[in-house]
This record gives structure tokens, C-alpha cells and sequence, in this order.
């Protein structure tokens, strides 16, 4: 594990490296690349970079670049470095993740592969392409502090849940129940693969997949926060909104729309905006 650790760790940093050259010079790099190495001294990637680094010359050249393009050089580097921050840590997660519990959920299905028997359907479907880990777990822990404060009694539903990779995230921030639509079976299959593969360590699960149509599926009474990440067109992301607000009505409650780029724009549909975390907006319905 920590050979693996240190071979993705050494991937990103040439990466960051190959990224900065198109911005910075030659000798801005060495100063960079000693930062990194005070930072992770105590580790056994230092090993690595601490032949490649030399300190005293990394100083001597972050002068040298200020002498040549400013003061404000090292801010702008700082600046370009707070963003590429953000990429690393998305493909940390990206990453680790399936490593982490034992499953393959960051695949990509192109729409040919997908196994629907309806042809109109089948016209109409989009390939799958898992959500961002990192960005999904922070909209939960927003929607956790902001609105639910305890999840075990609440029911999550992910319309198109592809391999199940939500399905998951959602059971690891606390969900009590947990449930997958998804209407493509080849998808399906994989999603079920990643749920048992994932159970093996963690028990007392209540995680359900559905494969079914997302118009067909009625909310029940407990289903509570529901997730769309791009799953459909905006002919069916209408109908299956139209049937959420019609459990709602019929049965009232508050319910929360994850909308991780859903074709619908919700706030003309009577739900009510609460927060955007990474992209992702939380909307809220009442009746």
C-alpha cells in the first residue's frame, strides 16, 4: 500500500511539474520541488525527491526569479498554485477511493455499451461517467449540517446510480438507507458487484438497487434526499420530478434535490434554492 501511495504521490508531483512550465520558468520549479520536500521530510518519498532537490540553490534562484519578473512573481505563483491544489486533491480521491473499499466504480461506459432493450431508450441514454468523490462528499457534509443533522433515519435515492459509487459515498456519510435506480442492466450488474464487494467490510447495510425505470419508480413517504448526476435528458428529468413533488404532495414532508448538473432548472419548478458546494446545488421542497 505505501509503495502504491508513493508511486501516485510521484505521478501528481511530475504532473504539477509538467503544468507549471507552461507558466513559470526552469527556476521557479527547483524552489517549488524544495518546498515539497521540507513538507514531507519525515516520509520516505523525501528519499526520493532529496536527490533530485538542492535547498541552498533553490533560495538562491527564487531571489534570482524576483530580481527578474518582480516582486509580485511569487504571488502569482502562489495564486497558480492555490488551484492546481484543488486538481491534486480531486485525483487523491479519485484515486484512492476504489482502492480504499475494493471496488471498481470509477469506470466510464460509453453509450454503446449500454444493454437497454427499449431502442427509444437506448436513443435517448447518456454513458456513464462517475461523479467526483471529493465534490459529492462535501455536498453531503453541507446538506448534513445545513439541513439534516441526523442521517441515519434518512432515506437517500440516486436516480442513475451507474456503478454505484453514490451509493456508497452516501452509505460512508451516514445515510440509513440507501437506494440505487438504475435501468441499464449491464450497469445494474457492476453496481450490485461494487455493493457486495463494499459489504464485505462494512455491515449492517440497508443499500438497494433498483433496476427499473427512474419514471416508474414511486418515492415512498421516507425517501427524503434525492441525487441526479446528469443521469437523463430533460424529458424525463421533468417526469420524475413531477413524480417526487406528487409524493410530496400526497404525502407531506421536506425533501432535498442534489443537483450535480441535472438538465432541469429547478428553481422554475417550485423548489427552493439552499446552498452550491463545488458545483453542486442543494434545492429544497416543501409542501
Amino acid at each position: 500500500m505505501l509503495i502504491i501511495g508513493e508511486f501516485c504521490y510521484s505521478l501528481l508531483l511530475y504532473r504539477i511539474q509538467a503544468e507549471l512550465h507552461v507558466l513559470l520558468n526552469q527556476e521557479i520549479l527547483t524552489s517549488f520541488f524544495a518546498c515539497v520536500y521540507i513538507m514531507g521530510k519525515k516520509s520516505s518519498v523525501a528519499y526520493f525527491m532529496k536527490n533530485y532537490l538542492s535547498l541552498p540553490l533553490s533560495l538562491k534562484t527564487i531571489g534570482r526569479s524576483i530580481d527578474r519578473h518582480g516582486i509580485i512573481f511569487p504571488f502569482r505563483v502562489i495564486r497558480f498554485l492555490y488551484y492546481k491544489i484543488f486538481i491534486i486533491r480531486d485525483l487523491l480521491y479519485e484515486i484512492t477511493f476504489d482502492y480504499k473499499y475494493g471496488t471498481k466504480t470509477g469506470i466510464i461506459v460509453s453509450h454503446c455499451q449500454l444493454d437497454y432493450k427499449d431502442a427509444k431508450i437506448h436513443k435517448d441514454a447518456y454513458g456513464h461517467v462517475p461523479t467526483s468523490p471529493y465534490a459529492t462528499i462535501s455536498a453531503l457534509k453541507a446538506l448534513k449540517k445545513k439541513c439534516l443533522h441526523d442521517l441515519k433515519s434518512e432515506t437517500i435515492v440516486d436516480y442513475g446510480c451507474g456503478t454505484g459509487r453514490m451509493l456508497i459515498i452516501a452509505a460512508e456519510s451516514g445515510f440509513g438507507n440507501v437506494t440505487g435506480i438504475e435501468m441499464s442492466p449491464y450497469l445494474a450488474k457492476l453496481c450490485q458487484r461494487n455493493i457486495q464487494k463494499y459489504s464485505r467490510s462494512h455491515k449492517n447495510l440497508n443499500i438497494t438497487v433498483l433496476e427499473q425505470d427512474a419514471v416508474k419508480y414511486i418515492p415512498h413517504v421516507n425517501d427524503i434526499v434525492f441525487h441526479f448526476y446528469d443521469p437523463f435528458n430533460i424529458n424525463v428529468c421533468k417526469k420524475v420530478i413531477a413524480n417526487i413533488k406528487h409524493s410530496v404532495q400526497a404525502n407531506p414532508r421536506t425533501i432535498y434535490i442534489i443537483d450535480n448538473r441535472l438538465k432541469l432548472d429547478l428553481s422554475t419548478e417550485g423548489f427552493e434554492f439552499v446552498i452550491e458546494v463545488k458545483g453542486i446545488k442543494i434545492f429544497k421542497y416543501s409542501y
